[in-house]
């Protein structure tokens, strides 16, 4: 129960900041304070795949971080920008690595690295392309409420009815009974927020929409269980008391986000 109380009372401060920030600062305050995510999230993901080197670390953190400021800058050229950059970083890698002797190691590193530079510089920065959006803060808001309704209702579901685990080799409490009540959760936020804030008509709709979100979030949520669970670490950091590090608490929003993007182009006219 003590724990249950961190994780609540740790999300609840979460959202506070999350909207005195939008209060105070709208949309340019949420933008920088989103930068947490390539600046603690790179350093945390490189910790979870083994990427120790403290140059490496500072490199791909400082590539993540420029990248989420050009994309701030110019929202319409994020996939063009990252695909450069990745490329760039691909073969001065590759020269950087030429003395190396073991093949399969320099290849495994590089895999890696280009799973730091999707994960935390990608999939962040698309991010901005909600703000270039009219109601952009509210469309991330609306992401953030499918997202963690999703959360809720598989914890609480899965804590009172889950019997029958469905990945126990990556994670072995999450359960059928869960992941069914996320998927509702998120039907149910995205019935509210698109109903409520875009004035989406059709109810059925929105919950399909939500359900798909919530599908993605809970695949995010896999993966990442996938590398703690290979790299033998419970958490990706300590950030957020209850919750683990920032990749903990983000993972399905980085996942839902480009697929929220992509059928909000049919969906908000």
């Amino acid at each position: 129960m003590k724990s249950l109380q961190i994780r609540v009372l740790s999300a609840v401060i979460a959202a506070c900041l999350f909207l005195l920030t939008h209060y105070f600062f709208k949309e340019d305050g949420l933008k920088l304070l989103i930068t947490i995510v390539p600046i603690v999230g790179t350093y945390e993901m490189c910790k979870l795949l083994g990427l120790t080197s403290k140059i490496r670390i500072t490199v791909l953190t400082s590539i993540n971080f420029l990248m989420y400021i050009f994309s701030w800058m110019h929202p319409a050229y994020i996939l063009e920008g990252w695909m450069t950059t990745v490329i760039l970083c691909i073969g001065l890698g590759l020269i950087a690595a030429r003395q190396d002797k073991d093949l399969n190691l320099v290849l495994n590193k590089k895999i890696r690295e280009f799973v730091v530079l999707f994960y935390v510089g990608l999939l962040p920065t698309l991010i901005h392309i909600l703000f270039n959006k009219s109601l952009g803060s509210l469309h991330l808001l609306s992401l953030l409420v499918i997202v963690f309704a999703g959360d809720t209702f598989a914890y609480f579901v899965g804590v009172l009815l889950g019997k029958k685990h469905y990945f126990p080799m990556i994670s072995p409490k999450k359960t059928f009974e869960g992941m069914l009540g996320g998927l509702i959760g998120s039907g149910l936020g995205a019935a509210f927020t698109l109903t409520v804030w875009f004035k989406v008509t059709s109810p059925t709709l929105a919950i399909f929409f939500g359900i798909c979100i919530g599908f993605m979030a809970q695949m995010g949520d896999l993966f990442e269980s996938l590398l703690k669970r290979t790299c033998g670490v419970k958490d990706s950091g300590r950030i957020m008391p209850g919750h683990g590090g920032v990749l903990d608490r983000i993972d399905g929003v980085l996942f839902g986000l480009p697929l929220y993007i992509a059928m909000g182009y049919f969906l908000f006219v």
